[in-house]
């Protein structure tokens, strides 16, 4: 029955861990020296390496895009570098393919760790302009959040909720996941069921919790459908209801949730 409360499941928590121990930018120093030194040794090949980046970033989140429009690099020098056939950077993209695979889902981690690292690349060997070092990922994501940018609502509620970029405050976490549950953000809505469910920077209320689960998982959102059925399961919400639960597990399970499907193997009726 461990399962039931495995609710975000990550591919390497050891590195997650080291990650929100150090810092987003104290993790990045280490991943783009290791780059630097093994990989990109030349101008050149830092040059190629940026241009790829910034060509993918500029189809990205928000905060990708800023990061590529304030980058002092003209759109004709980086836009279709991803087109580009450089076997000598296979060692480098691999490398951050690995540290993205690690970490996933977690895009509010892998974001702005991967534009990080770029931006220590860009400085090391004078690519674009200093602009980077004026402001740290957190406070763009901030200056967007605050532009009602939900997507960096989300990210700024959960560096609150893990203390990654900024003090830990769950009542500052609570505050900008509720501003993007409340524009129907499905991942907000379910860390906010969360925050609901454990007390954290709210008085907990477990019908509160259900009511944001619910709003996720009918957005289709594969964690709060493992919540909700969680919830029916255990009764946690005063409501025991296992055929609801199994109908719950099996939304997550058909897109691939573990638990889900551990969860619904322990259903009887």
């Amino acid at each position: 029955m461990f399962g039931f409360f495995n609710k975000k499941k990550v591919n390497d928590p050891a590195l997650l861990k080291r990650i929100t121990e150090d810092g987003i930018s104290h993790a990045a120093k280490r991943f783009s020296s290791v780059l630097i030194e093994g990989s990109l040794t030349t101008s050149s090949l830092a040059h190629e390496f940026v241009m790829q980046e910034l060509d993918g970033a500029r189809q990205g989140n928000d905060l990708s895009v800023e990061f590529v429009e304030n980058s002092g690099v003209p759109e004709s020098e980086y836009k279709g570098s991803l087109s580009h056939n450089t076997p000598e950077l296979d060692a480098a993209q691999d490398f951050m393919q690995i540290i993205t695979s690690k970490l996933q889902p977690r895009v509010d981690i892998i974001v702005p760790l991967r534009l990080e690292i770029v931006k220590n690349v860009m400085e090391r060997y004078g690519i674009g302009q200093s602009y980077f070092s004026t402001k740290t990922p957190f406070e763009q994501f901030k200056e967007a959040a605050e532009r009602g940018d939900a997507t960096a609502q989300v990210t700024v509620g959960l560096a609150y909720r893990e203390g990654i970029g900024a003090s830990q405050d769950y009542y500052k976490a609570f505050e900008w996941l509720k501003k993007a549950a409340e524009q129907g953000e499905a991942e907000a809505q379910n860390h906010l069921g969360n925050l609901y469910e454990n007390g954290q920077g709210v008085e907990r209320n477990e019908t509160k919790a259900m009511e944001w689960y619910l709003k996720s998982a009918n957005q289709g959102y594969v964690d709060a459908q493992f919540n909700v059925g969680v919830m029916y399961h255990t009764g946690v919400a005063g409501i025991t209801d296992l055929k609801k639960a199994a109908e719950w597990y099996i939304e997550a399970a058909n897109q691939g949730h573990e638990d889900a499907r551990y969860n619904l193997n322990l259903i009887t009726f």
